[in-house]
């Protein structure tokens, strides 16, 4: 064969990105997107919120910038160099990506946790999240797992019992911050209380960011403007962000039918329960800038509305039939842990095939009927 119809395969880590702007350039997009969320949170939160972030990113900056020196230090030639041309050797491959990447993880993980975090649960989920979730796997376009994910599950189980959730409540003079002394989040209060309590919350304050919860899932209105940001930019997949909407919708109102067919509570108001369960939690937070993490999420785009339907499927099922009331972050890992399989190349293409449509089906199907069976035999509805 002639050297004109060689044909030269080239293995890039991900992101994949098919257009002319950088994964810099995208990262940089998040951090914008992210912005609004970041000043309401200091706005709000004040000192708390200095400390989870001012702990957070310079963790997450530092242990990239060690791992990039470690992983670029000078081969060995027989010959004696100074320190200062290892250093200046190592340095040439720290990119601006090297900063960029670890910061919007550092972001979107103290966005994930409460206010009231202590410094050293802050400090070690961070170090949890970068080193465990990233670098372990080769550093930035190589891991398989969301770090700001791994980071924020491995403080809430290790220092859980130690958070509490501020709750705002707006007045004309100002805001006013009242410390919940209980440690639980509005959807942990309402599994414990009963759903026959929900007309009492205003789904119009759940929506504004009168509500208590992490520093990130509070405002949804600032969640959407960073959404339509998003898209405008086309950083993140629409694919991916309205499946997972959609699909976590369809079900909670799967669940609010079984609820008001099985009468286990009065004057229950399906409407009021699928809008609480909605804005409640960080569902939309990690549907806008989690779930849509590129080096986390598939390739095609079947592949993709596949991703999204397993993570909404995940998360009904944790948070109506698991002990966990939240379960997000747990359904990103999980799919994220399934992305391999849905990318393999022996089954992955860019189109959509009866087998794929059938796996649709029966994912749906099988989401049904435990959600169902779960209402009425599960105990934890009632």
């Amino acid at each position: 064969m002639s050297e004109m119809n060689q044909v030269r395969f080239l293995q890039e880590p991900s992101p994949h990105v098919r257009r002319h702007d950088s994964a810099t350039r995208m990262m940089l997009d998040v951090l914008i997107a992210l912005l609004p969320l970041l000043l309401f949170s200091f706005i709000i939160y004040r000192l708390d919120a200095l400390k989870v972030f001012g702990i957070a990113i310079p963790t997450m900056l530092l242990a990239e910038w060690v791992f990039v020196m470690i992983k670029g230090k000078m081969p060995y030639d027989g010959m004696k160099h100074s320190f200062k041309e290892k250093f200046l050797h190592a340095i040439k491959t720290y990119t601006p990506l090297n900063a960029v990447a670890p910061l919007v993880s550092a972001v979107i993980y103290g966005m994930c946790l409460p206010p009231t975090t202590s410094w050293y649960g802050v400090f070690v989920g961070a170090l949890v999240g970068i080193v465990l979730a990233k670098l372990v796997f080769g550093g930035t376009g190589h891991n398989i797992f969301n770090p700001a994910a791994v980071g924020m599950i491995a403080a809430r189980l290790s220092f859980g019992s130690s958070m509490s959730y501020p709750e705002i409540t707006w007045t004309n003079g100002g805001t006013i911050i009242e410390e919940i002394t209980t440690g639980g989040s509005l959807l942990s209060q309402v599994s414990q209380t009963g759903y026959g309590s929900l007309t009492d919350i205003s789904l119009l304050d759940l929506f504004l960011g009168k509500m208590q919860g992490a520093m990130g899932e509070v405002c949804k209105v600032l969640i959407l403007v960073g959404l339509l940001y998003l898209l405008l930019r086309q950083t993140i997949d629409w694919r991916i962000t309205f499946t997972y909407i959609g699909a976590f919708t369809a079900l909670v109102a799967i669940v609010g039918i079984c609820i008001g067919a099985g009468n286990f509570y009065k004057d229950f108001d399906i409407w009021h329960f699928i809008g609480f369960e909605f804005l409640t939690g960080g569902m939309l937070f990690g549907a806008v800038f989690m779930l849509t993490d590129p080096v986390t999420s598939p390739i095609t785009k079947p592949g993709r509305y596949l991703y999204a339907l397993i993570a909404a499927s995940l998360t009904v099922i944790i948070r109506f039939l698991a002990s966990a009331p939240e379960g997000v972050g747990y359904s990103i890992l999980l799919s994220n842990l399934l992305v391999p399989v849905i990318d393999y190349p022996k089954w992955a293409s860019a189109r959509w095939t009866w087998k794929k449509a059938l796996i649709v089906v029966v994912i749906i199907f099988v989401d049904i009927l435990i959600l169902c069976l779960g209402v009425f035999f599960g105990g934890k509805i009632k």
